[in-house]
């Protein structure tokens, strides 16, 4: 899962996953108003990742959907016209 995206230079850095730092104040108001358990940051843990340009997703998905629709359509057209490529 994806929670945020950054730009950063080559280099050491530290980063720490801290309670209550990536919320905003709407999800603290509901996570003060629901009584849960604490959670146990220990077992969770950041990674950090060199992430793919976004153009390229962004032109994936209608690509993707494309060639899906020209294979259905190429299945429909051979079985319902034997003769149409003849």
């Amino acid at each position: 899962m994806e929670l945020f995206t950054f730009r950063a230079e080559v280099g050491h850095y530290e980063l720490k996953l801290v309670p209550g730092s990536s919320t905003s104040r709407l999800q603290t108001a509901v996570g003060n108003a629901i009584p849960l358990a604490d959670i146990d940051l220990s077992r969770y843990f950041v990674e950090v990742k060199e992430s793919q340009s976004q153009i390229l997703t962004i032109l994936a998905i209608p690509l993707l959907l494309l060639g899906i629709l020209g294979i259905l359509g190429g299945l429909i057209v051979g079985f319902l016209d034997e003769n149409f490529f003849v």
